[in-house]
């Protein structure tokens, strides 16, 4: 006896059929990447991969980096910078003897309490873009964007050095759009963190290697202040601050930044910057030539830092304190 499927029951089942078809191609993108580029000392290393076709699953076996991600390393020098900035606060205001009548309390019952902490050093911002950036240039040179740049995204060793991992967004540079998702209408969609989205993706063009390091751009603030330049509340109004709102750091930072690192992550500088809104104006320009970047971003050319480069980074021993507190 023919059994017919109710068409309705057809209906609710095709959206778990292509969800699974995503799931599959990210596993088989992943997979490619980790392939092709795993051998590099800054990306994460794939140890085995098992495939079950029967359910749809791959399974990857990376490499265990000690020191976990840099969210919890960031959370962690938020919480100590924050006590250490309400500890000086106390002190100088127990110094100065602050007037205490009552008009006076009334009116500190209202004050906002300023931001004056750091999340990372200049210095662990700089080690660490880069750690991605150099992550990067090797995924550039094999054919692939990564698109998804976030702290999450960056594991410690537990010597210190920094690797890039999480590969399923990626996607050749040839064919980026076809690895955008698209809506039952033909919409062309975005994929990644929104707050870390380039303004040209924003305008539905390709993510290309100058998106990336864009990406990174955003990344050396958040590293540095603590959370992204563009949080809001909505999606649309991040769009618009992306387009159209310029990168300037909060007043009341202890330490303020140094001019090269607002260089390079303004949004509007004369000279080229990461976050620059046009490409033609970015570090590394229209093509994303990580090469370039390191040439033409003051930051990372800093002359008392030296070398920031492959073998000369992963070499150097002056690891952040950031990092190196959490190192036995």
């Amino acid at each position: 006896m023919n059994l017919l499927m109710n068409p309705k029951m057809k209906e609710s089942e095709k959206p778990k059929v292509e969800i699974q078809k995503q799931r599959c191609d990210r596993a088989r993108m992943e997979f490619e990447v980790l392939r092709r580029c795993g051998t590099s000392p800054f990306v994460v290393h794939m140890l085995a991969c098992d495939v079950d076709a029967n359910n749809l699953r791959c399974r990857f076996l990376l490499e265990h980096c000690d020191l976990g991600d840099l969210t919890r390393l960031m959370s962690r020098a938020l919480r100590t910078n924050s006590e250490a900035a309400a500890a000086r606060r106390a002190a100088a205001a127990e110094k100065a003897s602050e007037e205490t009548d009552e008009q006076e309390e009334k009116k500190n019952l209202h004050k906002r309490t300023p931001r004056d902490f750091i999340c990372f050093s200049e210095h662990a911002v700089r080690f660490v873009a880069a750690h991605a950036l150099e992550a990067l240039a090797v995924l550039h040179r094999k054919g692939f964007v990564y698109r998804d740049m976030k702290p999450e995204n960056l594991l410690v060793r537990a010597n210190g050095h920094v690797v890039l991992c999480d590969f399923d967004l990626s996607c050749p540079i040839s064919n980026e759009r076809k690895y955008r998702p698209v809506s039952d209408d033909g919409e062309v969609g975005f994929v990644g963190i929104l707050e870390y989205l380039a303004p040209e993706v924003i305008r539905k063009k390709p993510h290309t290697p100058s998106s990336d390091i864009y990406q990174v751009g955003v990344l050396m603030y958040e590293l540095f202040v603590g959370r992204s330049p563009f949080r809001s509340w909505g999606a649309e109004r991040t769009f618009h601050m992306i387009q159209n709102v310029d990168i300037e750091y909060p007043a009341d930072l202890v330490p303020l930044p140094s001019e090269a690192l607002v260089n390079a992550t303004s949004s509007t500088a004369g000279a080229p910057s990461l976050c620059h809104r046009n490409t033609w104006s970015r570090c590394g320009g229209e093509e994303g030539s990580i090469d370039a970047v390191f040439a033409s971003c003051p930051f990372l050319n800093d002359v008392d830092v030296g070398p920031l480069r492959g073998g000369d980074l992963l070499a150097r021993t002056d690891i952040p304190w950031e990092l190196r507190s959490l190192i036995q």
